[in-house]
């Protein structure tokens, strides 16, 4: 995978010897652990059929930040995404990102692009600090935590600015945006 983001199992079965390497570039592998191989067909490649809804940019901040399995993915095949990028309708409407979930074939092996339903927007204002990581709590919610943004107050590189480019108290202090925080989402 191009600039690897996230390594998940590919099933809930504790038995599961697979797994899905998730990479900024919207490529999701999937490797055997116990065979040391690597199937040919990823399990998801955003890219793929000219579909290329990931806004992969210029930055390492962008692109496909995670990726989680549905609880009952065993039985339903979904998962959930958050990626920076368009919807996957073929409209190319960019909304900076966005949290959508997928389906799969019917084996649960490779995502079908075609079964999708949008979770959440999140817009941003600046290319950096895009970032994103899914997990499900024991509750059955989706936890997103989300980046403030990016900027550096100053626009000087590399810190030191005193501040960000997002009021005088930042993203991750106002409570009016959901960027740099913890979000608990029911998504059934």
């Amino acid at each position: 995978a191009d600039w690897p983001v996230s390594v998940r199992s590919a099933s809930h079965d504790p038995a599961e010897t697979a797994v899905l390497v998730v990479g900024h570039d919207g490529v999701v592998h999937w490797f055997d652990t116990a065979t040391g191989e690597q199937r040919e067909t990823p399990f998801m490649d955003l890219g793929e059929n000219g579909l290329d809804i990931v806004d992969y940019g210029v930055m390492s901040e962008q692109g496909l930040n995670d990726l989680i399995l549905d609880p009952g993915f065993d039985e339903n095949g979904l998962f959930y995404v958050v990626y920076n990028g368009v919807r996957p309708d073929g409209t190319g409407e960019l909304i900076d990102e966005r949290v959508v979930c997928f389906g799969t074939n019917a084996d649960h092996t490779e995502a079908d692009l075609t079964v999708w339903a949008e979770v959440l927007e999140l817009p941003q204002p600046a290319r950096g600090h895009n970032g994103g990581q899914l997990q499900f709590g024991p509750d059955g919610y989706l936890y997103l935590s989300t980046g403030d943004g990016g900027g550096t107050g100053t626009g000087e590189p590399g810190g030191n600015s005193g501040g960000d480019d997002h009021g005088p108290i930042g993203n991750g202090q106002n409570l009016q945006t959901l960027l740099g925080k913890l979000l608990r989402i029911d998504v059934h």
